[in-house]
């Protein structure tokens, strides 16, 4: 167990505990291996060892393990600049950022490289015209604005520790999200980025990232109303230092954790977006190792969830700066532009 999180489990241990399959940080990531339907998703199960290398094993930044293979039988997927993409026109953003005690200056880094990393997506996605970007938390961010506080809903107001402790609002589009129209559009994403270290150590990462994307918190009135567009592409940013997995203690239970593996957040996400996988970009700066020069765990099985995607790659989270990370997402969003598959 990670000792970032041990002092965590204390009071709120529940006393059944989780599936034995669940691992915690440490825990052998799940492979893409062999076809299978969830949901209406074509994907990969881990249904057997095959002796295939760890699709997290490379571990370095701006670089994942193989992808997901999308040609066998039966998915019917089209993407390439030949097949239905015809470019996106529209991007919505949303970063992921863990708000718990060990996160302070992670999101400092995050705040500095924002400004570069959005402008060389604007400058490389010369199709796209409109821009949504949104913040949540990875727990229920009680520092939200009333009404808005539980988990997947888009942060505009922050408090606590270390964060900016500011009303972010108005923004200039009018909701609770920015946009491309947004006058200081740095100023504004400083203020609902910082978060703070305020937050929970049992961290729920993917399950922030789909919540938020769900048609539910999108409705008129809801929290997100508006942020996530069928026809747009979706990036999804998650920051973490730690994995998406349960603490357990023996005989006492297991605390945290998104539930399920990364082949169900796959589903989750995908489901999101039409079951067309290919019009999202799953980002993740996190751990890349055991032994790391910030502490952090190695995240094995949000790794494992962004290899997942057919446009998916993890960075190095421990690195001093993030922009060499960025710029390399930006040829992968910029891909993933190019054969964007409009909804139905």
């Amino acid at each position: 167990m990670s000792s970032r999180r041990v002092h965590h489990l204390g009071l709120g241990l529940i006393s059944v505990a989780l599936a034995a399959g669940l691992g915690c940080g440490g825990a052998e990531p799940e492979t893409p291996q062999t076809s299978l339907s969830l949901g209406g998703i074509e994907s990969g199960a881990n249904e057997e060892d095959t002796g295939e290398e760890d699709p997290t094993s490379s571990g370095t930044s701006g670089t994942t393990g193989p992808l997901l293979d999308l040609g066998g039988e039966g998915n019917t997927a089209t993407t390439g600049d030949n097949g239905q993409g015809g470019g996106c026109q529209k991007v919505d953003l949303l970063f992921v950022i863990d708000n718990s005690g060990s996160m302070q200056d992670e999101q400092a880094s995050l705040i500095a490289s924002f400004g570069g990393f959005v402008d060389g997506i604007q400058a490389a996605l010369g199709s796209a015209e409109s821009y949504h970007i949104g913040v949540v938390t990875t727990d229920a961010y009680d520092d939200n604005a009333p009404g808005c506080q539980s988990l997947g809903h888009l942060v505009t107001q922050t408090g606590g520790e270390g964060s900016s402790g500011q009303d972010c609002l108005p923004f200039s589009s009018g909701k609770r999200y920015l946009d491309d129209s947004e006058p200081d559009l740095n100023a504004k994403f400083s203020c609902i980025a910082q978060v703070g270290i305020s937050g929970s150590g049992d961290e729920v990462q993917a399950q922030a990232g789909y919540t938020a994307i769900t048609k539910s918190l999108s409705q008129p009135g809801a929290c997100n109303d508006g942020f996530i567009r069928e026809d747009a592409l979706l990036v999804v940013v998650i920051i973490t230092d730690e994995d998406d997995a349960p603490d357990c203690i023996p005989l006492l239970g297991c605390l945290g954790g998104s539930g399920g593996d990364p082949p169900d957040w796959f589903a989750q996400f995908s489901q999101a977006k039409g079951g067309i996988q290919e019009n999202i970009v799953m980002l993740a700066l996190v751990g890349q190792s055991a032994n790391n020069s910030c502490g952090a765990d190695h995240c094995t099985r949000l790794i494992a969830l962004t290899n997942w995607f057919f446009n998916g790659t993890s960075g190095d989270i421990c690195a001093p700066s993030y922009e060499g990370f960025f710029n390399d997402a930006i040829s992968v969003i910029d891909d993933a532009c190019d054969n964007f598959t409009p909804p139905e």
